[in-house]
């Protein structure tokens, strides 16, 4: 087990030593930000959180 963990930690630090890590993580966001907006367009979830940007209360 602690090799695997080896292995991949040494993965995650060679790819975020590169711009190309940084840039596909931005892409997996932006991604995940655009389902996101696309499956609830109505802001039910921001209701269901609290409803306002302003609310303290997390969800």
């Amino acid at each position: 087990m602690t090799a695997i963990l080896t292995i991949a930690r040494r993965e995650l630090a060679s790819m975020f030593r590169l711009p190309v890590g940084w840039v596909v993580v931005a892409l997996f966001l932006v991604l995940t930000a655009s389902v996101v907006a696309a499956l609830d367009p109505a802001g039910r979830l921001r209701r269901a959180c609290g409803g306002s940007s302003r609310s303290r209360r997390g969800c």
